[in-house]
């Protein structure tokens, strides 16, 4: 749709020009010691105008793989942001909002287990970003339109694990998990943010006798109760989903997926008792896939 301000807004058409330019992205690499150590560099140039001004920053990226043994790998990561603003990004004045920068950092571990058929990765990490926009839940009295609250800052960290298994040729099975924190310039939890969510999936492939094209598979997901308003809170919820497909030969796949399995009502995110996002019903989809070779 169309963004269409009443003639007593103070926004105006054209307080938007332009589009994010990468002028230049640099990437280097460096192996050492026969491969035990891996280094990365990089980084972007971005540059936007706009009537209220032209912006431009540079973006970085570096880290460190290093591998103690053939099979497990260490690692370190470093990278900055810069996201513009979105031309309906504004307050209750009808000011764009500033430009999101941010930075994050990442350490981690790697294995590779049983010739390959596990694999696991942990990680912590940790972020900060600048100049973020929460939906107000209000609507402006004179241009009748949503405006946002400018987040001066907003900190992030977090543990991830994710299991990769291939319990036989034909069966795999994946666990993901993830326990953190999303914390406002005040110190308290951001709104509409869980602290916890993991997620369990599996898949089957039938290889053999009249079933041979045939795979099944499913998995569930789970997310933690999800605070707002100070006070208020969305409760967790668990939803399920499953899938068949058929691959008829090396071009044609037919494949029907269910989507919330049980028909699970619940709220996937809220910003206060007005602004609530009700979790998509039941849903089927069936495709048809066709490659060419």
């Amino acid at each position: 749709s169309t963004f269409a301000p009443p003639a007593t807004s103070r926004i105006k058409p054209n307080s938007f020009t332009g589009s994010p330019k990468d002028t230049f992205y640099v990437l280097q690499t460096a192996s050492l010691l026969k491969d035990r150590v891996i280094l990365m560099g990089g980084a972007s140039k971005i540059y936007i105008e706009r009537t209220d001004g032209k912006y431009d920053d540079l973006v970085k990226r570096a880290g460190v793989l290093f591998k103690p043994t053939s099979n497990t790998s260490l690692y370190y990561s470093y990278a900055s942001m810069f996201t513009p603003t979105a031309y309906t990004t504004r307050d209750v004045n009808g000011n764009q909002l500033p430009n999101v920068t941010g930075q994050g950092q990442e350490v981690g571990i790697k294995g590779d287990f049983l010739d390959g058929r596990l694999n696991v990765t942990a990680d912590y990490y940790w972020m900060k970003q600048s100049n973020l926009a929460d939906p107000a839940a209000q609507v402006n009295p004179v241009t009748g339109l949503g405006y946002y609250i400018l987040v001066p800052d907003r900190k992030f960290s977090g543990v991830e694990i994710d299991i990769q298994a291939q319990l036989a040729k034909n069966w795999q099975l994946i666990l993901v998990g993830w326990s953190g924190k999303t914390l406002n310039s005040n110190g308290k939890q951001a709104d509409n943010s869980p602290k916890e969510s993991a997620g369990l999936f599996t898949r089957y492939d039938f290889t053999t006798g009249k079933a041979k094209g045939f795979s099944v598979g499913g998995g569930a997901y789970y997310s933690g109760k999800r605070t707002y308003g100070a006070t208020r809170y969305a409760a967790d919820y668990t939803v399920a989903n499953a899938f068949i497909s058929y691959r008829y030969n090396d071009h044609w796949k037919v494949s029907a997926n269910i989507n919330n399995l049980f028909d699970k009502v619940y709220v996937a995110g809220a910003w206060a008792d007005t602004v609530i996002d009700i979790g998509d019903p039941r849903t089927f989809r069936l495709s048809v896939e066709y490659r060419f070779k």
